[in-house]
């Protein structure tokens, strides 16, 4: 690749994808995510039957629950909301403590001057071993924020740790976790619209060369586990009269490394060294600009994985050394043929 000026390059760049592009200049009133959202990690309590939730596996009841959690000024918020559990991977293999999703009241919010985003997802993760799950947590967040970091369509996480208390016997469990934004306050703060059903669409409907920066940085985790046409672990929204894909759902990929990480033999994958690209355009020279913005933003992704002192030093490092098996042949992608 050319030499490049990469004070101009991020900020070119920066200008396309970043917050003047696609943020919306009338921004949404503050909601329930932005109470949470101000320091690293905020402990939070939920308080349900345990029981009768976390052995629904099937995924189709809401349960009375409350949330206590305190905010930026200290003050005590204390919400009563429904939970339901979610993830039909994760929800199926977890034995204690399946992945959540938290739905707050809109009147409730409304009543507290806060916007109605009310649906916010609790990711966990279950492997039995409390340590290594927690470090596989901590990986999958980090490459929630890596993506942060490269554009603001992305949705913002936030990290907790969890008290979950019986409301039939008082006992307690703890577990690490973290919030994703609700993908109405995601389109709020990018000026984007709901996109009820998405058919299969020409690739010109897309907004492309955000969808070129969500299938390199796929390619740079070894993501497999995603689709843009099939809905595979993306949201899709409209800006513009063009689709916006957003992706979610990282745990698959080799940079996280989860234990029940599966090879796609589909696209030859023998190990998560093995990067397959999975956008739509198949040629190198038409992801210049993704690349470049990856390359740009390199030194901004490596300092999110260090300074997150919660990881062990060990898996900081392995992080960045997969990371830099990328950067070190970024022009050498690998495609596969008409997948989608």
């Amino acid at each position: 690749m050319k030499k490049t000026n990469w004070f101009l390059l991020v900020l070119m760049l920066t200008l396309t994808f970043g917050q003047t592009a696609f943020a919306n200049d009338n921004l949404p009133d503050k909601g329930i995510f932005d109470l949470w959202n101000y320091q690293e990690v905020i402990d939070v309590k939920l308080t349900f039957d345990l029981d009768e939730v976390f052995n629904d596996r099937r995924g189709e009841e809401d349960y009375p629950a409350e949330i206590n959690f305190k905010d930026e000024t200290g003050t005590k918020q204390d919400w009563q909301i429904k939970i339901s559990t979610r993830g039909n991977f994760r929800r199926q293999k977890c034995n204690e403590t399946p992945p959540l999703k938290l739905n707050f009241k809109k009147g409730d919010l409304r009543a507290a001057g806060l916007a109605d985003f009310d649906d916010f997802k609790l990711v966990t993760h279950c492997i039995d071993d409390y340590q290594a799950a927690k470090e596989l947590l901590l990986k999958e967040y980090l490459t929630y924020r890596m993506f942060n970091q490269l554009t603001d369509i992305s949705y913002r996480v936030q990290l907790v740790n969890i008290t979950y208390e019986d409301s039939q016997t008082g006992k307690r469990k703890k577990q690490m976790g973290f919030l994703i934004e609700d993908t109405a306050q995601l389109r709020a703060r990018i000026g984007a619209d709901k996109i009820e059903e998405l058919r299969i669409v020409e690739q010109e409907k897309y907004e492309l060369e955000y969808t070129r920066l969500v299938g390199m940085f796929q390619y740079l985790i070894g993501n497999t586990d995603w689709g843009i046409t099939h809905s595979k672990n993306i949201k899709y929204v409209e800006k513009d009269q063009k689709v916006l894909p957003v992706p979610y759902d990282f745990d698959f990929a080799g940079l996280v490394d989860a234990p029940y990480l599966l090879m796609a033999s589909r696209f030859g994958q023998t190990s998560r060294f093995d990067r397959v690209y999975l956008g739509f355009e198949q040629q190198e020279n038409e992801l210049g600009e993704a690349i470049e913005m990856l390359q740009a933003h390199k030194e901004d992704m490596y300092r999110t994985v260090q300074n997150m002192k919660m990881l062990k030093r060990s898996s900081r490092e392995e992080m960045i050394a997969y990371l830099d098996t990328y950067f070190e042949n970024a022009e050498g992608i690998r495609f596969t043929e008409n997948w989608y």
